[in-house]
């Protein structure tokens, strides 16, 4: 179906090889006022354990401060003004989450810079620090973002456990207006795949609530949806297609990007955790059960510059009538 548009370079025998085994450690975040930002995630998302707390960075060339969701490091870092790829991000979109990163081998590291280069794909920035060597790449004008790989030096001291939030972050989304050609870059670019494509809208969603313009009601909604995995992470493309939804106003005001990330909450503690946030003036902005499995989201943009999901993980035991999955690349 999305192969006749947009052609793939891969098989999805090939897309299940390259996405085993990979390693995401660091998801970043754009910020204007870090300290804000910082205190809105403490005291609102109860995210703690910093392990950088204002730290002024000239390799980063801003002000740092990072938490750990068990093996993943959110950083969050406010530009100083002079040119960097993080400042380049904001003076494009202002705040939001611009770049994801993976950790390769001596091998991988080599490759995939040829395999970048063969692809035309601009180095915005290349640095080292105490942790390694990291590349970031330019992908502004298919995802909305940055792509980084980094190298770890051999003496890398990583954070002890009780220096990281027992959290699982399992999840990056890309908000589109075109799923398949998101997806088709995707594969292309990040060789992230294959993508099982599907829509959800009040058919396929049970218990749907949308919040309008400050009212929680369940007006039509529709929009793709395209999941795939790749290690310790799930890459997720959503294209809102009807409806006054989180991501048709992301879409309208600044196109595609980066949206949000998703936390595993378990089941038993879902609605504990729902109403903990909006008893902290934090409500939520959509939530519905797709077959067994529950998602909501927080309304959470102003306050931390990104939008985070919960869920309980659960893989639907049955997709629903008219979520009409296929495949990119179709098999």
């Amino acid at each position: 179906m999305a192969n006749d548009k947009y052609p793939c370079p891969y098989t999805t025998a090939q897309l299940e090889e390259f996405s085993k085994d990979r390693l995401f450690d660091q998801i970043v975040v754009v910020v204007k006022d870090l300290k804000a930002k910082k205190d809105n995630l403490t005291k609102i998302y109860d995210l703690t354990r910093w392990t950088e707390d204002g730290v002024v960075s000239k390799t980063y060339r801003g002000t740092c401060a990072s938490a750990w969701m068990n093996e993943i490091e959110l950083k969050l870092i406010q530009p100083d003004g002079t040119p960097s790829p993080w400042q380049t991000y904001a003076d494009k979109y202002g705040e939001g989450i611009c770049c994801v990163r993976e950790v390769l081998d001596q091998a991988r590291w080599q490759s995939e810079q040829e395999r970048y280069a063969s692809l035309g794909v601009k180095v915005m920035e290349r640095f080292s620090d105490e942790t390694g060597e990291t590349i970031v790449y330019d992908l502004l004008g298919t995802i909305g973002g940055m792509f980084a790989i980094h190298l770890d030096s051999p003496g890398r001291v990583q954070p002890a456990q009780d220096q990281r939030n027992p959290r699982k972050l399992c999840q990056i989304n890309i908000t589109t207006d075109d799923v398949d050609r998101t997806a088709a870059d995707v594969t292309r670019l990040l060789r992230i795949g294959p993508y099982g494509i599907g829509t959800l809208n009040n058919k396929t969603v049970k218990n749907a609530g949308l919040l309008v313009d400050g009212k929680w009601c369940c007006p039509e909604f529709s929009f793709q949806l395209g999941m795939a995995v790749a290690g310790n992470l799930e890459f997720e493309i959503i294209a809102p297609t009807v409806g006054p939804t989180v991501y048709k106003s992301y879409i309208d005001r600044r196109g595609i990007g980066y949206h949000h990330i998703k936390e595993i909450i378990p089941l038993e503690k879902l609605d504990e955790i729902f109403n903990g946030y909006i008893q902290k003036g934090m409500p939520l902005c959509i939530k519905g059960t797709m077959d067994i499995t529950t998602f909501a989201y927080i309304d959470s943009e102003e306050a931390f510059g990104f939008y985070v999901e919960m869920g309980d993980g659960l893989p639907p035991e049955q997709l629903p009538e008219g979520y009409d999955l296929y495949l990119y690349p179709a098999e």
